[in-house]
C-alpha cells in the first residue's frame, strides 16, 4: 500500500492522491436496476429459482415466486412467506382474484402494473389487504381520475368499504366523462 501512496504522490498532484485513496460511490446506475428487475421477473415467469408458492382462495392457480422479493414489498407478505417453514401458504390462501394477483406480483417485481379501468378498484382491495400502501394510493388516485358510468359502483362499494363512507352524503354529478 505504501509503494502505491509513494507511486501516487510521484505521478499526481496532492489532491488527486486524496481523491484516488477515498471511497468512490458510484450509484444512480438505473439500467443495473432495470435489468434486475428484469431478470428476476424472468425467473418468475420461468419457475427458475423460486422458494415459494402462493395459493388462492377459490382456484387451484398458483403463484411461484421469491421469497425475499414479496417479503420486501410488504409486510403482509413477510409475515405470511416468514412464519413457517413451508414454502407455501396453501393451508391459508388468499382470498384475491387470480388476474388481480398476477397484476400484483408484477407491480411487486417491476414496479409497474398494467390494469384496465374496470378492475382498478379489485387491485386496489388486493393492494390493501397485502398492505402494498403506494399502489393501493395509486389505484385510487387513477380510479377517481378516470369514474365512468360503467366503474363508478365498483369505486363507491370500495371507498365505502375501505373507509367507512356513507355514500347517501356525497353526490357525484357531473364526475362521470
Amino acid at each position: 500500500m505504501r509503494r502505491i501512496v509513494y507511486f501516487l504522490k510521484i505521478l499526481l498532484p496532492p489532491v488527486q492522491v486524496m481523491d484516488c485513496l477515498n471511497n468512490i460511490n458510484i450509484s444512480g446506475n438505473t439500467l443495473h436496476s432495470t435489468q434486475l428487475a428484469e431478470g428476476l421477473m424472468e425467473e418468475r415467469l420461468h419457475g427458475e429459482l423460486i422458494d415459494c408458492t402462493i395459493h388462492l382462495r377459490g382456484s387451484n392457480k398458483t403463484f411461484p415466486c421469491h421469497k425475499s422479493i414479496i417479503a420486501a414489498s410488504s409486510s403482509f407478505l413477510e409475515q405470511l412467506v416468514s412464519n413457517t417453514a413451508e414454502t407455501s401458504n396453501e393451508k391459508n390462501p388468499l382470498d384475491i382474484p387470480p388476474d388481480i394477483m398476477k397484476k400484483l406480483l408484477d407491480y411487486i417485481y417491476t414496479g409497474e402494473m398494467h390494469v384496465p379501468v374496470h378492475l382498478l378498484m379489485s387491485a386496489a382491495k388486493a393492494s390493501n389487504l397485502l398492505g402494498i400502501d403506494e399502489l393501493t394510493q395509486s389505484c385510487i388516485k387513477e380510479g377517481e381520475a378516470n369514474i365512468k358510468p360503467e366503474n363508478v359502483l365498483s369505486m363507491l362499494t370500495f371507498l365505502k368499504l375501505q373507509h367507512g363512507l356513507n355514500l347517501s352524503d356525497y353526490r357525484f354529478e357531473g364526475k362521470c366523462k
